[in-house]
């Protein structure tokens, strides 16, 4: 299926909850897509212990072209108190479930692994897109991690590289301000002689 409207304009066969507009002529037309109302919120939740770490993760991912909006949970306890909607969480239009988490698995008290798991066994929280933040990537820790529900698991700091793969990779989980440039072909034409 199209996501792009026929030369019309008609939207009839974008995706659920998108519209889009068009601007210029036939050959230089632009479709940008607008989130007007998803089933799913967009919400980016990162539970880290560290705030500069959490801070250093927002600014990369603002820097990758995500524009996601973003809280931060300081402990697994204030993001199981999030995620069951507790005070002063409840209203959940003003904090939505998030679409995405990054869990740092090395959390004081309950840690990443008991926060995947208890996530796991909550059914409304099953398509939330999970990813695992470690400063180790032991094959151990990276198998434990995925037999709890972490959908990817990336080693602290994360890398612009690491956050534009999972951008590419499951688009349905991000928004983005604009599509990242590809590199254009080397010029073809000879250096000018002087």
């Amino acid at each position: 299926m199209s996501t792009f409207p026929d030369d019309a304009g008609n939207n009839s066969r974008l995706p659920r909850g998108q519209r889009s507009y068009w601007r210029g002529d036939l050959k230089s037309k632009i479709c940008r897509i607008i989130h007007v109302h998803t089933d799913r919120s967009k919400l980016i939740l990162i539970v880290e212990d560290y705030e500069d770490d959490a801070k250093l993760l927002e600014v990369l991912l603002t820097n990758s072209g995500i524009v996601n909006p973003v809280r931060t949970a300081l402990s697994a306890e204030e993001a199981i108190n999030y995620l069951i909607g507790g005070p002063p969480f409840a209203d959940r239009h003003q904090n939505p479930l998030p679409g995405v988490i990054f869990v740092d698995l090395k959390l004081p008290g309950i840690s990443g692994f008991d926060l995947l798991r208890w996530v796991k066994d909550q059914p409304e929280l099953r398509n939330i897109f999970v990813v695992v933040l470690s400063s180790t990537g032991d094959l151990k820790s990276v198998q434990a991690a995925y037999s709890l529900g972490a959908n990817s698991f990336l080693i602290k700091p994360c890398r612009h590289a690491d956050l534009e793969n999972l951008a590419i990779c499951y688009p349905a989980f991000w928004d983005r301000a604009i599509p990242p440039m590809l590199p254009q072909p080397p010029s073809r034409e000879p250096p000018p002689t002087g």
